[in-house]
């Protein structure tokens, strides 16, 4: 399994609700949870779990690339 696809197992089998690192609200319904990387890979950042956060799937592609929100 891949470390992406660990961080998603992991935050999948927390307790919801989980609380989406962009946008700071509930994430409710799995189907919209994704795993961010806080520092893009684009710009050098890893799939280390120390660069993974749980994220809206609109708030992730909304984000993009970008190191901030």
């Amino acid at each position: 399994m891949s470390k992406i696809g660990a961080a998603r197992s992991m935050f999948y089998k927390a307790k919801l609700p989980i609380i989406c690192s962009i946008c700071l609200k509930d994430i409710r319904f799995r189907e919209d949870l994704t795993v961010d990387h806080i520092t893009p890979r684009s710009r050098g950042g890893t799939s280390s779990f120390d660069n993974l956060q749980p994220a809206h799937k609109r708030c992730n592609q909304i984000k993009g690339s970008k190191m901030e929100y």
